[in-house]
């Protein structure tokens, strides 16, 4: 029962000094931890509302092609109907709205101490301003559209917005100019009322797929204006872009448009609140990926989605999710699986870099405290040694054999593990052999002493 009563406590003690070094690390970990924690991002929302357009627009099948998107990937993005870029901002803009992202039309967005709580994703494509007019002669500068019925759009789209931009930058509808009409009438009326004569022009911001340019492209005695100076606009408007659609890239055996037509487009964007989770703004890219990189009439594959083309601050985790492809996580795992893990791994990294040096500094340290506690006796018998250089007295002699004799029956209630028992007997070996140099000393002078438990070793 001894034996095993002296293991027990063998094992206790070794025990302990281990704890006594794994609180120190257990607190430094927690610590870094804690810190690492207020960097990390809470799960992502799995509920998120888009703001696209009229419904059965172009907006909103691009919207609704990332709501297909989202669902794939175990996340529900609600789309909601608008009437365009304007009442889109206004919707990011108000606290009360559950609007979290948008598209929206470059050149529509607010004052600048307006939108300072929104960022852009990424520009996904460009929506080329189109007018369409039914002057038997062929147009090529806005001017000529002073004093006609013109169609641009109702209120609170951004084909509106940009309509009146670039007529104001021609003098056309402007407070002084009381000659030109505008209807607010909406796309297919306009187009109908265009077809008709009641509108001399009809101004239409859209991709080239939107079923109204098939329409009004195809429609006799209307015809597509070129802009001679379109390069001029997209410098002196930095949102626009000089694009030009190709003779037949609407339709082949038409051969429509029967020539290059030179045109001026904003950028459609992705607009979110600075609020927006980081997981979200990945998903929206990928998205986009998905839906935009084969290219368009006009622009080459790979161009979009994009960080240029747009005139709000970029989110930066979208640049950064721009500028690197897809990680081989998100490739493998369900998107929500490789989210999670993204953020864990902003936990485990910092953790890990903290928790590997003291792993291997412990046993050093460990090391360092067992040997102390067997060290920190040789100073003692030093001491005792380097007394007998100076020939002391015999008193002297005898308070140092008790030290030695207290010092030994201390050492034998010293525990340390098995590892360490070589220096802990080596030392209790020095002391023995200190005590037999005393010996005769001691002896001489008052007669023979009795034996200690020491000496009996």
């Amino acid at each position: 029962m001894s034996g095993l009563s002296g293991r027990f406590g063998e094992a206790r003690h070794s025990w302990l000094e281990w704890l006594k070094l794994a609180l120190p690390m257990v607190l430094i970990v927690t610590l870094v931890f804690g810190v690492t924690w207020h960097f990390v991002q809470p799960a992502p929302p799995h509920r998120i509302v888009m703001a696209g357009g009229a419904t059965g627009g172009v907006y909103d099948a691009v919207a609704r092609s990332y709501a297909a998107y989202f669902a794939d990937n175990g996340f529900e993005l609600v789309v909601k109907p608008s009437a365009g870029s304007i009442e889109n901002y206004q919707m990011l803009l108000d606290p009360l709205s559950d609007v979290d992202i948008a598209l929206v039309q470059g050149g529509t967005a607010p004052a600048a101490e307006k939108r300072e709580h929104l960022r852009a994703i990424c520009s996904v494509y460009f929506e080329p301003l189109w007018v369409f007019h039914r002057s038997p002669t062929p147009i090529t500068h806005l001017t000529a559209l002073t004093g006609k019925k013109l169609g641009i759009g109702p209120t609170g789209s951004g084909g509106r917005a940009l309509a009146e931009r670039v007529l104001h930058e021609n003098g056309v509808a402007t407070p002084t100019d009381t000659t030109t009409v505008l209807s607010d009438q909406p796309g297919p009326a306009a187009a109908v009322a265009l077809a008709d004569g009641r509108l001399d022009a009809v101004f239409v911001v859209s991709g080239p797929e939107n079923p109204l340019i098939q329409q009004l492209i195809r429609t006799p005695g209307v015809h597509l204006m070129s802009l001679q100076n379109a390069e001029a606009y997209a410098r002196r408007l930095g949102f626009l872009s000089r694009v030009t659609l190709f003779e037949g890239s609407l339709d082949l055996a038409k051969d429509l448009p029967q020539q290059d037509v030179e045109l001026v487009a904003p950028a459609a964007m992705i607009v979110a609140r600075d609020t927006t989770h980081t997981a979200i703004a990945e998903l929206l890219v990928q998205a986009a990926r998905k839906v935009h990189a084969a290219g368009t009439l006009l622009n080459d594959p790979g161009l979009f989605p994009s960080a240029n083309y747009v005139d709000i601050p970029m989110d930066g985790d979208a640049v950064h999710f721009l500028k690197i492809p897809q990680s081989f996580l998100h490739r493998t795992l369900p998107f929500w699986v490789a989210s999670l893990i993204d953020r864990l791994l902003i936990l485990v990294l910092p953790t890990l870099v903290v928790l590997l040096p003291l792993l291997k500094l412990t046993p050093v340290v460990y090391r360092w405290r067992m040997r102390s506690r067997i060290y920190r006796w040789y100073t003692q018998l030093r001491r005792i040694d380097g007394r007998q250089v100076a020939a002391p007295s015999a008193d002297q002699l005898r308070a140092d054999r008790d030290e030695l004799q207290t010092l030994d029956r201390e050492l034998a209630r010293v525990k340390v593990p098995l590892s360490f028992m070589q220096e802990l007997y080596d030392l209790r070996l020095h002391v023995g052999y200190l005590s037999d140099r005393l010996q005769p000393a001691t002896a001489s002078p008052m007669g023979p002493s009795k034996p200690t438990g020491a000496e009996s070793h």
